[in-house]
């Protein structure tokens, strides 16, 4: 039997799944992507039919994986909230001949900011760098991600949230308008129903009467077309109250704004963003002193999972 070179045992199997991708990848202790592929959700019955597909292309040798699940992961078992899948730790272990770690999204994304440098980041708010406390993550993508990074030591605990569940603030007349509609059309209006991919096509059919895909939208609203214009407006103002509601649940001294929306959106929306972000009332100033970055780094789930499978025994 052909033996393994030590450097190649330490290669872990990551994945950073949502409810339009697949990514998997798999990534060395230095955190070099060997191999990687994106895949598209609706595609795949199940996550283990993809990595099945994954590992049938990239026959590459892997110790142990991890994948990042958009949904809340108790004793290794999950079902999916924007997919159809229940994933089951011990049955992917055994397809896999490895020991399989099943962990929120955004706990893979919470560690994968431990490998960010700064040309990873756009910065919107520069804060105050006296400014102490943890630093929170929260994404748009399919849906509305959380999480927390508590720094104890040279050990950081992660803190997975969802958030994005909560209940949706309406503040403008406009968001209040658009509440009303969205409460006719779901029984529970959540921020994720705002804040996300299908949150922007909420918002573009709330104006406009019609649908639209959030990539027609985001690029008609980059070029200025009105309606379009609109609804990434009311989008860049929501997540940023959202982003500030996050900043003041932990006193955080910095936020990370992650997923393929925010670096195509932000550069041009950045204003109104930070409108929703510092309307904090009396804690403004507070909120004012936290800092906030997009995230331009696509990998971050893929190396947050590897960073997590460190914690494998």
């Amino acid at each position: 039997m052909e033996s393994i070179p030590e450097e190649k045992k330490m290669n872990t199997l990551a994945g950073d799944i949502g409810g339009t991708n697949i990514r998997l990848a798999i990534i060395n202790n230095k955190l070099k992507i060997l191999a990687k592929e994106t895949y598209s959700s609706k595609n795949y019955k199940s996550l283990e039919s993809a990595v099945a597909k994954f590992t049938e292309t990239h026959q590459k040798k892997f110790k142990n994986a991890c994948f990042g699940i958009p949904c809340p992961v108790e004793k290794g078992v999950c079902k999916t909230t924007n997919l159809p899948w229940k994933i089951d730790s011990k049955k992917l272990s055994k397809k896999l001949n490895c020991k399989v770690l099943l962990i929120n999204d955004f706990e893979a994304n919470c560690y994968g900011t431990l490998a960010l440098d700064k040309k990873d980041l756009l910065t919107l708010n520069r804060g105050d760098p006296e400014k102490s406390g943890p630093v929170g993550i929260i994404g748009a993508g399919t849906g509305l991600g959380h999480g927390f990074i508590v720094e104890e030591g040279k050990k950081p605990i992660v803190i997975s949230s969802e958030g994005g569940h909560c209940d949706f603030a309406a503040q403008t007349q406009d968001e209040k308008k658009l509440h009303s509609w969205l409460a006719r059309k779901y029984k529970h209006v959540s921020w994720e129903r705002v804040v996300s991919g299908p949150g922007i096509t909420n918002i573009y059919e709330w104006i406009s009467k019609s649908k639209k895909t959030p990539e027609e939208i985001t690029e008609k609203a980059l070029r200025g077309e009105r309606k379009s214009k609109k609804a990434l407006e009311i989008f860049s103002r929501a997540f940023g109250a959202q982003a500030g509601n996050a900043a003041l649940i932990l006193n955080t001294k910095k936020i990370y704004l992650s997923g393929g929306l925010a670096p195509k959106v932000f550069p041009k929306f950045k204003s109104k963003f930070l409108e929703g972000f510092s309307n904090k009332g009396r804690l403004s100033p507070i909120v004012k002193k936290t800092a906030v970055h997009v995230i331009k780094n696509q990998n971050l789930g893929l190396l947050g999972a590897k960073i997590a499978a460190r914690h494998i025994k």
